[in-house]
């Protein structure tokens, strides 16, 4: 588990994600880098943000995917019928 993989393995479906000597370099330990250790540990998070909303958007457009391709929602059509009257009331 990297930088590289984090986001997508949230996306793949995992929870959380354990992260050893990438968020906490041993030289960063030793070297007394208390700020290096912070920005990792934002930018994990960030990833795991940013996978969690990549997620959350998939599984929206699974949603509405389904919905059209079972026919209940509205139409392109129907859209263009509605939107159509509402021209022709104002005109």
């Amino acid at each position: 588990m990297n930088q590289n993989t984090a986001e997508d393995l949230i996306v793949a479906g995992a929870d959380a994600i354990g992260v050893g000597k990438e968020l906490i370099p041993p030289d960063a330990i030793r070297l007394r880098k208390p700020d290096r250790i912070r920005e990792l540990s934002h930018r994990f998070a960030g990833f795991v943000k940013a996978g969690r909303e990549r997620l959350r958007a998939e599984a929206s457009l699974v949603r509405i995917t389904t919905t059209i391709e079972r026919g209940l929602g509205p139409s392109i059509q129907d859209s263009h019928t509605a939107c159509s009257r509402h021209v022709n009331l104002r005109g």
